[in-house]
């Protein structure tokens, strides 16, 4: 499934694809024993690129603002194992309107496909690097 960002401005979303190896996601380890470890997770694409990302909850992402008004972010909705992992399950980016994200059908997919979390990637700065940060993070072609 892939929603988007075309010509026109719309939102666009990807879904990961099945068949694809998973990205390693980590803690940072500059912040172990920290009470900011939580806050903060890095994962790493398939080109070798490490993303740091902002953690939210699935539940407390609804009632942040803040969070939610992030334009021009990479958003990643992540699912996390009874162990502690953390596998990756979809994402998208904000674009110029982040309402339109987190009101729209992405966001809403993304939850009903059971994200508990999701990481906010805010260093890429443009459409394009936000682009192929899905791309090396999702393996997914974003058009």
């Amino acid at each position: 499934m892939e929603y988007g960002h075309s010509a026109d401005g719309h939102f666009r979303f990807s879904q990961l694809q099945a068949n694809m190896p998973a990205c390693v996601g980590v803690r940072l380890g500059s912040l172990a024993g920290n009470g900011l470890s939580g806050k903060f997770h890095a994962w790493m694409g398939r080109s070798g690129a490490r993303y740091i990302c902002s953690v939210f909850s699935s539940e407390d992402i609804v009632g942040m603002d803040v969070a939610r008004s992030y334009s021009g972010a990479v958003v990643l909705a992540v699912r996390c194992g009874l162990s502690g992992e953390k596998t990756l399950i979809g994402g998208g980016e904000t674009g110029e309107l982040p309402e339109l994200f987190w009101n729209g059908p992405a966001a809403s997919h993304l939850g009903a496909q059971g994200a508990d979390e999701f990481h906010i990637h805010l260093i890429a700065e443009t459409l394009e690097a936000r682009q192929v940060a899905l791309r090396d993070l999702l393996c997914v072609a974003i058009h």
